[in-house]
C-alpha cells in the first residue's frame, strides 16, 4: 500500500512544490510523517496500521523527492553530484540493512521505528528554521526575495 500510495503522488507533489514552493510542501510532508509514524507506532487496530501505512507511502514524496531538490538548491553546482551520490547511498544502504534486520535478526521494528520518529521529530523542528530556497524565489520572478 505504500509503494502504490507514493507512486500516486510522485508527480502531483513535485508540480505542488513548484507552484508553492518547498519550504510549505517540505514542512506538510515532515510534521505529517511524524504524525503517521507516532499513530503506526500507538495502533493496534490493523486497519488503522493499514491507513497509516498508506499515508506514509503518500507523504514519502513530500519529503524524499521534495526534500532533496530543496537541499540540492542550497548547494553549490560543484558540490551537488558529491552530496545527491552520499544521499542516494545512504538511503540505499539503510533500505538495504533494514532488510537483513528483518530477514536475520529479528521482526521487532519498534527500536528502529523510535529511531526514524525521533529523526523526524528532530526535521520538522528544524524545517521550520530553514528559509524558502532562493533559485525558487528566482523561478517564480521574486529577486528582491532571493
Amino acid at each position: 500500500m505504500s509503494f502504490l500510495a507514493a507512486a500516486i503522488t510522485n508527480i502531483p507533489v513535485t508540480v505542488m512544490s513548484d507552484k508553492y514552493g518547498r519550504s510549505l510542501i517540505f514542512k506538510i510532508g515532515v510534521v505529517g510523517q511524524s504524525l503517521v509514524f507516532l499513530t503506526l507506532a500507538l495502533a493496534h487496530n490493523r486497519r488503522i496500521a493499514y491507513t497509516a501505512m498508506f499515508m506514509e507511502g503518500f507523504l514519502s514524496p513530500w519529503i524524499n523527492m521534495v526534500g532533496y531538490v530543496y537541499m540540492c538548491e542550497f548547494l553549490p553546482r560543484k558540490w551537488q553530484d558529491y552530496v545527491a551520490t552520499i544521499y542516494c547511498f545512504t538511503y540505499a544502504s539503510v533500505v538495504l540493512i533494514l532488510t537483513f534486520y528483518f530477514q536475520i535478526i529479528s521482526n521487532r521494528y519498534q527500536w528502529i521505528m523510535a529511531v526514524g520518529l525521533l529523526q523526524l521529530i528532530i526535521a520538522s523542528v528544524v524545517a521550520f528554521v530553514i528559509v524558502e530556497s532562493p533559485i525558487w524565489y528566482l523561478s517564480k520572478g521574486k529577486i528582491h526575495q532571493a
